[in-house]
């Protein structure tokens, strides 16, 4: 496995803060664009190439997890509100713990 939580010798992005940016590609066959301005939850393999100024870049593959942050405005709904708040918890969490095994 080459997953941070498994392996003891990934190249972690350090410099990841809250409200980073980052560049991430996809293969032409794959389906979907992510939304310029949107929050997304991303997990999946660690990215293995940088850029000019020596960040992180990565590629989103068949087995990346992408799920797009729900916006406050659906989160006020009734029928999301039980999503968004598993949603934040989860975040908070894993701000918090990291990745737990």
């Amino acid at each position: 496995f080459e997953y941070a939580c498994f392996s003891p010798r990934v190249d972690y992005d350090l410099r990841v803060t809250v409200n980073s940016v980052r560049v991430f590609a996809k293969r032409l066959q794959c389906k979907g664009q992510l939304e310029l301005g949107r929050q997304y939850l991303i997990m999946g393999k660690d990215g293995s190439t940088k850029d000019l100024t020596g960040n992180m870049q990565y590629l989103l593959e068949s087995n990346t997890w992408v799920e797009k942050k729900p916006l406050d405005t659906d989160c006020k709904k009734s029928a999301n509100i039980r999503t968004c708040n598993e949603f934040n918890e989860f975040i908070d969490e894993y701000k918090t713990d990291g990745c737990r095994q």
